[in-house]
């Protein structure tokens, strides 16, 4: 097997998502940790966005993009992260949502770390109403059928389960009283010992 390297920040949601499923799956991925802010990172001879993750695999052109990488590596290793059918759409949609969620909380700490007089009070709000209207809207799906966390793990869960631990990372709040079923996601091993400190 080529040998591969993931480039990212231990603090990434978008590079952790690739982390619980290189833990989850065991596939042999020296992870590169690499700060995007500073100087001279490199990242740009990888990736011309200057963003990660990244993906290096030896014989290959870098990849980038979080899903991308994913799709990657579920369909040369057969990981069963993209199901098939109907179970593939409600993956997508649980994907969208999650996805969304951790742009949200993205979006409203790059606003945070601007200085004072330049930050926009409504553009952080929009981003935590949106935040806490997608949660509820997940909440609801639980709570009529959607499947989280089956017998395997896959990109929904991967997703919801980053999303969640990010918005307790980067945007403390009590989201837990408005969705409480979705406070039982995230306990597998490979979630817990990827989470960002």
């Amino acid at each position: 097997m080529a040998d591969m390297r993931l480039h990212g920040s231990l603090t990434s949601p978008y590079v952790r998502k690739v982390r619980i499923v290189i833990a989850e799956t065991g596939l042999d991925c020296h992870f590169v940790v690499t700060d995007v802010w500073a100087p001279d990172n490199g990242i740009e001879r990888l990736n011309p966005l200057g963003r990660v993750p990244v993906l290096e695999i030896d014989g290959l052109e870098p990849l980038f993009d979080s899903f991308t990488i994913l799709e990657h590596l579920d369909r040369c290793h057969g990981l069963g992260l993209l199901r098939a059918g109907d179970e593939r759409d409600e993956a997508m949609r649980w994907h969208a949502l999650g996805h969304g969620v951790i742009d949200a909380v993205v979006a409203r700490l790059l606003e945070l770390r601007r200085p004072p007089e330049l930050r926009s009070a409504d553009r952080m709000a929009r981003e935590e109403e949106r935040v806490a209207r997608t949660l509820a809207a997940m909440e609801r799906m639980v709570k009529t059928g959607g499947e989280l966390f089956p017998d395997r793990i896959g990109l929904a869960e991967v997703t919801v389960a980053t999303a969640l631990q990010y918005v307790d990372f980067r945007f403390r709040h009590e989201w837990r009283e408005y969705a409480p079923e979705l406070a039982a996601v995230g306990d597998r091993g490979s979630i817990l010992s990827t989470m960002p400190a």
